[in-house]
């Protein structure tokens, strides 16, 4: 394990100055901005501890302003993980779609977690670590949620010693994990208390703050953090087993369980419309990803009407149908326009965790020979496709679970056949629904993962993680790589966001530490510390 020493300025106690990005009401224009990164605190009011959590809450992924979102992870993970593609060329067609990374667009994944979860993160611990426990363990919770998404998207960051002053640290990823799980521990041991000694006095400060769909019950936040912490030993189960093992079955064991009623949801707050709603169905700078198409056209999902709407494109073949883009398709030259869009109302809610993943995490554990408790590998993925049938509303499942013949269907792209991806092509899962008890373990495991991405939708950095973790589901590839470096023969897909101007200009020596910890170019193409399959 590393922990580098740096000088560390821009990582203390600053947040994002906006001032300059108030009036932009799409992404289009925010490559010709800059980011200005102060060190002023944001009024995150009220400034009480519940407020602070609100705040928390909604910038995990922050929906509000609509194109903050679109720049922290809808044109980087929502794409790179299958889920999605844009049908509109920024930069003249170069842009993170292809591969020609944005450093304007890719700060505000670096930066949100940052100045909105860690700097308020610092500001209730002040307040509550000695009082108010309960809500310590909340903030706890969040600023796991919140980091350990930058450090999958980028590689080492600022953790352990947040908010010491400017002697920081680049903590390596083996570190890292090391303290979430640490911080996941202390927040279940205090929420069990409080829960235990007197819930309703308890939770009566946090409910009116929770904009969540958890409404301040501290048993379902347990269970929240329970199925984080597993989430999180299933990510480091190739790389250091023995931790993911000990850390899976203590989640598992814990009492109140896991999180397998209610889903992880956040109201989308001032903005009051699912981001997505407006990305897609306002403004049309997203739609459907070609291997969403392929999976729930081959497999006749029926989450599919739920997920997309219908083409509207009159090119033979297309309108009526549930219809993606491939990525890095070029939609410069080619109108798009016509494909599916995606299916949010403005009402919806943020989704960051769906039910139906605690029940494919622990089918995972079971194949890897954990204690997973009581229930086989087969239960546990059959629960979870449920779960996630029930999610969105459709109630029966058997005939979808029953269905050994049926697989990802090809890809045919009438106004681009380059796109194109037959039977045959060795990018096209092979994967059936039902399952194989007499099956290997990669087969299984291909199975679990394609399932767990379906359930996952919309939220595409954890479908991006378990992407680059297991390889699976199958993707397409990008058609166009814009990179300026070749695609890697063995797994050519973008592994990481390269770390953002700023950091390495205003940092230097925190820069160079995280490099080290890396222990590769800093590039897309370096795997991070758990990206080892």
């Amino acid at each position: 394990m590393k922990v580098f020493k740096i000088t560390l300025k821009l990582l203390v106690a600053g947040a994002l100055s906006i001032a300059l990005l108030l009036s932009v009401s799409s992404c289009k224009k925010l490559e010709e901005k800059s980011i200005n990164e102060d060190q002023k605190a944001l009024p995150y009011g009220p400034y009480v501890p519940g407020g602070y959590l609100t705040s928390m809450m909604q910038s995990i992924v922050k929906g509000c302003p609509v194109w903050w979102q679109q720049v922290q992870q809808n044109l980087n993970a929502d794409i790179y993980s299958g889920y999605m593609m844009s049908k509109t060329p920024f930069n003249s067609g170069q842009n993170n779609t292809n591969y020609y990374v944005m450093d304007g667009w890719n700060g505000f994944a670096w930066n949100t977690p940052v100045n909105s979860v860690l700097n308020p993160w610092l500001e209730v611990k002040k307040i509550t670590e000695n009082t108010e426990k309960d809500l310590y363990g909340i903030s706890l919770i969040l600023k796991v949620m919140g980091a350990h998404r930058q450090t999958d998207i980028f590689g080492p960051i600022v953790y352990t010693p947040y908010g010491e002053g400017t002697n920081a640290s680049v903590d390596c990823q083996d570190v890292l994990y090391d303290a979430f799980f640490t911080d996941l521990k202390k927040a279940v041991d205090l929420l069990t208390t409080a829960e235990n000694a007197d819930p309703a006095a308890d939770q009566a400060r946090f409910a009116a703050y929770d904009v969540s769909s958890l409404k301040g019950d501290y048993k379902k936040w347990v269970q929240l953090a329970n199925t984080l912490r597993l989430r999180l030993a299933i990510r480091i189960s190739v790389v250091s087993p023995a931790k993911a093992k000990t850390e899976a079955e203590a989640a598992v064991a814990h009492p109140f369980g896991l999180l397998e009623t209610d889903a992880f949801t956040v109201s989308p707050g001032d903005c009051g419309a699912h981001y997505l709603a407006t990305i897609s169905n306002g403004w049309g700078d997203i739609s459907l990803g070609a291997p969403m198409e392929s999976f729930l056209n081959g497999y006749s999902d029926p989450r599919g009407i739920k997920y997309a709407l219908m083409a509207t494109d009159n090119t033979p073949g297309i309108k009526g149908t549930i219809k993606g883009i491939r990525n890095g398709a070029d939609t410069k030259s080619v109108d798009y326009s016509g494909y599916s869009r995606l299916n949010f109302a403005t009402s919806d809610p943020i989704l960051l965790m769906s039910a139906a993943e605690s029940f494919f995490l622990r089918a995972e554990g079971v194949i890897r020979t954990w204690n997973m408790g009581a229930g086989t590998a087969q239960q546990f993925y059959e629960d979870g496709v449920s779960k996630s049938f029930s999610e969105h509303g459709i109630s029966s499942v058997t005939a979808y679970l029953s269905d050994a013949t049926s697989k990802p269907a090809p890809y045919m792209d009438p106004l681009n056949p380059a796109n194109n991806v037959p039977t045959g092509d060795p990018n096209l899962s092979t994967i059936t629904v039902k399952w194989n008890s007499g099956a290997g373990f990669n087969e299984m495991l291909e199975r679990i993962i394609t399932q767990k991405w379906l359930a996952g939708y919309p939220e595409g950095q954890e479908a991006w993680s378990e992407f680059r973790r297991t390889k699976y589901p199958k993707l397409f590839p990008v058609v166009n790589n814009n990179s300026g470096l070749p695609l890697p023969s063995a797994f050519p897909f973008i592994r990481r966001l390269p770390y953002t101007s700023t950091f390495k200009s205003s940092s230097p020596a925190a820069y160079q530490a995280a490099l080290n910890c890396l222990g590769g170019a800093d590039n897309l193409f370096t795997p991070l510390w758990w990206d080892k399959n």
